[in-house]
């Protein structure tokens, strides 16, 4: 009982926050098919970011942490990215020679000393909670627009091997990817646990993830690839995606 009232609160906190951060980003300015760049290392803030701008009418594009500028200006260009997500100082340390790319540049934990052009994620939320004051049925209107063969995400293979290639995947390719997985793995919210480990960016953790909330389970994700098994044998997960780098 105790650990379902945990869970329960952290999916409210969850969707409270993509609320507001999806009708802040309309504030902003984002218009539907507009693609939003997404730069951070896993977490729930990561599902926050890419949720919100694709309930707003977004594009998001996420790509991978510390590519390399080459490949990172490639995508931004190719896929004509109108703003981005950073997260973490030494992120935005990395690819803050680009700011001039982007109509909007929306940071989380960046000093206060290099913020005179950037917006901080906070603030965009606050921005949210003003329309939400305003147009208490945005929210609702905005996430039941999307239709099936709209564009979700641009994703890009890591350019380890050459350019990177962008795939576009619809709506449509996302929930019959999670309807399948019900199908093949069916999961217990009360009893299921799994541990997240690849980068997101990477559109097989990805939708695993999206799996895994829509089938209730709770997620433990991994800072630190060293630690995996130290993590695991502390988690006790019931689930989890891996490579052979890590088997």
């Amino acid at each position: 009982r105790g650990n379902f009232l945990i869970r329960k609160e952290a999916i409210e906190i969850f969707l409270e926050k993509i609320r507001r951060l999806s009708l802040g980003l309309r504030k902003l300015g984002l218009k539907k098919g507009d693609c939003v760049g997404l730069m951070a290392k896993p977490s729930p803030y990561w599902l926050i970011i890419d949720l919100s701008i694709i309930i707003a009418g977004g594009v998001s594009v996420p790509l991978f942490p510390f590519v390399s500028r080459k490949n990172f200006e490639y995508q931004v260009h190719d896929s004509n990215m109108k703003y981005l997500f950073v997260v973490g100082q030494e992120l935005w340390s990395t690819y803050s020679e680009f700011r001039h790319l982007f109509h909007k540049v929306i940071t989380l934990d960046v000093p206060e000393e290099e913020k005179s052009d950037l917006v901080d994620m906070r603030h965009v939320m606050l921005m949210g909670d003003k329309v939400s004051e305003e147009d208490p049925a945005l929210y609702i209107n905005m996430s039941t627009l999307a239709k099936d063969s709209d564009l979700a995400t641009i994703i890009y293979t890591s350019g380890s091997t050459g350019q990177p290639k962008g795939v576009e995947l619809t709506h449509k390719n996302f929930v019959a990817q999670i309807k399948a997985g019900h199908v093949r793995l069916p999961l217990d919210p009360r009893t299921d646990k799994a541990l997240s480990c690849l980068p997101l960016a990477h559109i097989f953790e990805r939708t695993l993830v999206y799996f895994y909330i829509s089938s209730g389970a709770s997620i433990y994700f991994v800072d630190d690839i060293k630690k995996v098994a130290e993590i695991a044998r502390e988690i006790k997960p019931t689930v989890a995606a891996m490579v052979p780098r890590l088997i």
